[in-house]
């Protein structure tokens, strides 16, 4: 059994995989503080792994926290995943390969072979961020906006006398209150993104591509896109999969 791993800013996500088959997602919010006591609580259940593979984007500390409980409880070294040039069919965009976050790369090796077309892979977190990839898996690039709470965070925290503290249902028509306005105007930028970018995308690589979204702000966006985005919430881990079946 190896245990796949995906390190975001704010959660831990991961699943196991017997025989190239991947099963038992799960995901915790974690923080510096209580990390250990996270990971315990949901690991120490589980059986011994042969391999752990992870994807990391919170830094060395928690890397540091997490290899370190692997290997005192299992007795095993974390392999820690890293961006290439190409892998599994996909060919890196980027000039500077290692300015690809990791989590990323992972999402659009697991986009692209999904489907084998040209795709359209976005990340809902705490960034949005949309990548395109031909139907030959050339990476064309990506574009990197905050997240549509970080948005309205950000608005808050630079602006005089505008409160949206409330949590309104969003929709695209326009707000009546200040919050209404600002959680409204925040989720249709990001969706009005998506759909420009997936809208060029069928034009310059066909009507039959397609747009996957994950990530923990998804579900919210998918319901004002004026088209189906297919969601999978496990985007990074089936990178890892991917990854790692078509490697040994």
């Amino acid at each position: 059994m190896n245990l796949y791993v995906d390190i975001g800013n704010s959660r831990i996500k991961w699943a196991q995989a017997n025989s190239e088959l991947i099963h038992s997602y799960d995901a915790y919010f974690y923080n510096k503080d209580n990390i250990i006591d996270r990971v315990e609580s949901t690991w120490k259940i589980l059986p011994r792994p042969d391999q752990v593979f992870i994807s990391n984007v919170a830094g060395e500390v928690v890397a540091n926290i997490i290899s370190s409980y692997i290997e005192n409880s299992w007795s095993i070294s974390a392999t820690f995943l890293s961006v290439s040039k190409e892998a599994v069919g996909v060919i890196n965009g980027y000039n500077e390969i290692n300015q690809l976050g990791i989590d990323r790369w992972l999402a659009i090796i697991a986009g692209w072979n999904l489907y084998q077309k040209a795709v359209c892979v976005v990340d809902c977190g705490t960034a949005l961020t949309v990548d395109v990839i031909t139907a030959t898996g050339q990476h064309k690039g990506g574009y990197i906006v905050p997240g549509s709470r970080l948005m309205a965070e950000v608005l808050n925290g630079r602006t005089h006398l505008i409160n949206s503290e409330a949590n309104p249902k969003t929709s695209r028509h326009p707000g009546t209150i200040t919050s209404e306005c600002i959680a409204n105007g925040a989720l249709g930028a990001t969706a009005a993104l998506i759909e420009s970018v997936f809208e060029h995308l069928k034009r310059e690589y066909g009507k039959d591509s397609q747009c996957v979204i994950t990530g923990g702000g998804a579900d919210e966006i998918r319901e004002l896109l004026s088209f189906d985005a297919n969601y999978e919430p496990h985007l990074v881990l089936i990178g890892i999969a991917t990854l790692i079946d078509n490697s040994s």
